[in-house]
């Protein structure tokens, strides 16, 4: 019997939801279609039915994330709605090691994390900034963010399986990532106070 008839029920959710466990398991680098397939009990062809490349399996893997995470309600001011980004961003990324990392080289990008984006640039916006000032400042968010939670990763991860990291993280390592998020949402209002100033 082929492998991929010994296991009947291979879907793309199921697919994703391996491929999560791997990542939480080694890494999402170690997150490729051949031992992917292996992990489900099927042959690569089979997988490649659902999945067409290791891109794709990021995309999906990110999208099952934000969709297990809710998402910063439209309506707050620039401040709340900065917070809840932190609070997302932390929620969704962490639980997968290296996503964050794939996030930042363009590797994992979905429709969902452009409009979320948008909708930091339009509290800023509405707060008094410039577009491109509230571009900049949105992008800046973002990218500290996921290169926070890389680089803990990159650097916990030497030698340690993915799996022990919570035992291994520097304490605390929650609260560096909400005073870092502190110190960057007090540049914000220094600069939407300034611009409302002048």
């Amino acid at each position: 019997m082929a492998p991929d008839t010994q296991r009947p029920g291979l879907t793309p959710d199921r697919v994703v939801q391996e491929a999560l466990a791997l990542a939480a398991e080694q890494g999402t680098d170690q997150v490729t279609l051949r031992p992917l397939a292996a992990r489900l009990g099927v042959s690569a062809p089979a997988l490649y039915r659902h999945v067409d490349s290791r891109g794709t399996l990021l995309e999906l893997m990110l999208e099952h994330r934000l969709a297990v995470v809710p998402r910063v309600p439209d309506g707050l001011d620039w401040r709340a709605t900065f917070d809840g980004s932190a609070q997302r961003i932390w929620s969704v990324y962490r639980p997968c090691p290296g996503l964050a990392a794939e996030s930042l080289d363009g590797r994992a990008a979905t429709e969902e994390t452009r409009t979320e984006a948008e909708q930091l640039v339009g509290v800023l916006v509405d707060a008094g900034l410039e577009r491109p000032a509230a571009e900049r400042a949105a992008v800046c968010w973002v990218h500290w963010a996921l290169s926070f939670l890389a680089s803990v990763e990159r650097r916990q991860g030497a030698g340690v399986p993915f799996a022990q990291l919570p035992d291994r993280l520097p304490d605390p390592v929650r609260e560096v990532y909400d005073q870092g998020a502190g110190y960057l949402l007090a540049g914000l209002a220094a600069e939407i106070a300034a611009a409302n100033a002048g």
